[in-house]
């Protein structure tokens, strides 16, 4: 069985061969020797490394304060281009609420997707014709495209911000089995339902706002 010794001097001018001697008499085979030069060395190495993650992690978030204060910047600016004298001042007094301003918001950052899509997403009931009650969402997923349907996709994309994701989904819907007697002929069936929907996400101001048209 290999025997193992370990020698350390505290300081730099100390000498290991009194401790190896012993060590080596006491029948180690294998000894570790270790000064404060190379333990120094390795904890000013801890040291900066932790001195670099602080001054990392100082940088990242004084970057999102600065990127907050942009968002806010811009926000005010653009409140002050686009709503009414009366609008301003509720804002400004508090008086209007978080969302009846991301409502105005959403608005003017969807506004050129206007001429594309004439509505937003309609509901289960308008594309089945039966009530949303006795519905229900097998599939939600995205769904590959078209070459097509792709090219309308880069449109959307080249007319809102940078940043913008579109994302085709596919929804399939079938109706609720409420009835037990699989051999009632006269059930009323209807087979699944499959929908294609848009779904776009912008980050403006800092906010993240989402809409979802029928494609």
């Amino acid at each position: 069985m290999t025997t193992y010794g370990y020698a350390r001097v505290s300081t730099v001018d100390q000498d290991l061969t009194v401790q190896r001697e012993a060590l080596q008499a006491a029948g180690c085979d294998m000894i570790r020797e270790e000064a404060k030069k190379a333990r120094r060395a390795t904890i000013e190495h801890f040291e900066k490394k932790q001195e670099q993650s602080r001054l990392e992690q100082d940088r990242k978030h004084q970057a999102e304060i600065a990127e907050k204060a942009a968002h806010k910047a811009a926000l005010l600016e653009w409140i002050e281009e686009n709503l009414s004298d009366i609008e301003k001042k509720r804002y400004h007094a508090g008086l209007m609420s978080k969302a009846e301003l991301n409502g105005m918001l959403r608005d003017e950052v969807f506004l050129p997707l206007e001429h594309l899509f004439r509505y937003e997403r309609i509901t289960a009931s308008d594309w089945t014709g039966r009530p949303n009650e006795e519905l229900e969402f097998c599939v939600r997923k995205p769904s590959g495209c078209t070459d097509s349907q792709f090219l309308k996709l880069e449109e959307i994309k080249s007319l809102m911000p940078a940043g913008t994701s579109v994302e085709l989904r596919e929804h399939v819907m079938a109706p609720i089995d409420v009835d037990d007697d699989e051999n009632d002929e006269d059930d009323d069936k209807i087979d699944e339902v499959t929908r294609l929907s848009v779904m776009v996400k912008v980050i403006k101001f800092g906010i993240t706002f989402s809409r979802e048209y029928a494609a």
